[in-house]
């Protein structure tokens, strides 16, 4: 089958959306599918490798300009070529990863030339939590408009689509609320469990929690440093936890535009000795890396997350996960963690307490975790999505 992905970010990847296109590239590939993936992808990296690594000839850069005042890696598509390529190469099925100008392009060419059109709803961003990351939205009044047309605009690009996909329940129930009248199927997203499987040397894990001076327990987030992920209050929970337990430790693992705002944070609220910024470690390394195997459990205080693949990947490793009550994070989170409510640094520190001081229900939440992993394989996604792709 000929598979057209187009994404509005890609290469280098940075996020949850880049990793989940680049993998169900590769798994079509490995089953023998012809795919070709558009994308704003700078020229010089158009030989990207990464890992299993992506063919010459499948990623199509598009002529783009940066646009980083809206997300990070952002480049603003110019998709002029896409039509002719389609005509002389006849795909069977489109499926856009993204809402904005590559998309759109992919939408119109699939309508122009009768070519089978899917989506999938990755990223909340007519949320609160992403347009007060944005200054035009700081006011309310403004972030509620712009929330508005927000969803003026999905409805106006999924209801042209022959099916839509939702990584989660709670996102498909918030397309079909906001009028989203094409069929949605929920489909969450997959990781190579192999990969999470894989036992890490315990030099590698002793060097790498030497390097970064840790010690038993530690806390682990990985993502984006980040307004909408809320680690303001991810800061303000641990302290609490430091003043009742002060061993224990809290690695940050990844970049963004909160990064020096969070360190600050951290300097004046005396937990400088506590918790550790290790900066962005690349997508690949991370299986094998360590930063699992010296942590305990995974943290996140996000009220954002539709399906994200940093709490999958913790799940296949094991790690029990400590979030909050909010949209995705419901249903990755049941006998495998524990939620507090939405912005509550008390009700977050509370359970991060009670997570340590029960060994017997931290042994449990850890093979619940791992149980739990199974259901989110790269091949039952892909194996779902190919069923999609024909009808």
């Amino acid at each position: 089958m000929k598979i057209a992905l187009f994404s509005d970010l890609l290469i280098p990847p940075s996020g949850g959306v880049e990793i989940h296109v680049l993998l169900l590239a590769q798994t079509l590939l490995r089953l023998g599918h012809d795919v070709k993936v558009f994308a704003p992808v700078k020229r010089q990296l158009i030989k990207y490798r990464w890992e299993p690594g992506i063919p010459d000839g499948v990623l199509h850069a598009l002529p783009s300009v940066p646009m980083t005042f809206v997300w990070p890696n952002f480049q603003f598509a110019f998709p002029t070529q896409t039509i002719n390529t389609f005509k002389s190469w006849h795909p069977d099925v489109i499926h856009v990863h993204t809402c904005g100008p590559t998309g759109v392009a992919a939408i119109m060419a699939a309508k122009l030339l009768n070519i089978r059109l899917l989506s999938t709803f990755h990223s909340l961003l007519m949320t609160e939590e992403y347009l007060s990351n944005i200054q035009l939205f700081r006011s309310p009044s403004i972030r509620k408009r712009a929330s508005d047309l927000l969803w003026f605009y999905i409805r106006a690009l999924y209801n042209q689509c022959d099916a839509v996909v939702s990584p989660s329940e709670w996102a498909a129930k918030e397309l079909r609320h906001y009028g989203i009248t094409s069929p949605v199927h929920v489909i969450p997203n997959g990781i190579p469990l192999e990969k999470f499987s894989m036992r890490v040397e315990e030099s590698r894990i002793r060097n790498f929690r030497k390097k970064w001076r840790l010690a038993d327990p530690t806390f682990l987030y990985i993502g984006r440093l980040s307004a909408e992920k809320n680690i303001d209050e991810l800061l303000r929970s641990f302290r609490r936890v430091l003043d009742k337990r002060p061993d224990c430790f809290l690695l940050l693992v990844g970049d963004g535009d909160d990064i020096n705002k969070l360190k600050a944070m951290t300097r004046d609220m005396e937990m400088g000795k506590s918790i550790r910024f290790i900066g962005k470690i690349e997508h690949d390394d991370l299986p094998t890396s360590g930063v699992f195997e010296v942590s305990r459990a995974f943290v996140t205080a996000s009220s954002s997350e539709n399906n994200p693949i940093s709490i999958l990947e913790a799940m296949a490793k094991g790690l029990p996960i400590l979030g909050v009550h909010a949209r995705g994070m419901s249903e990755l989170v049941t006998q495998n963690g524990l939620l507090a409510p939405s912005h509550d640094a008390r009700g977050f520190s509370q359970n991060m307490l009670k997570f340590l001081a029960d060994p017997i229900r931290q042994k449990r939440m850890i093979a619940a975790s791992r149980k739990k992993s199974l259901q989110y394989s790269v091949e039952t996604m892909v194996g779902k999505l190919e069923k999609l792709y024909v009808h």
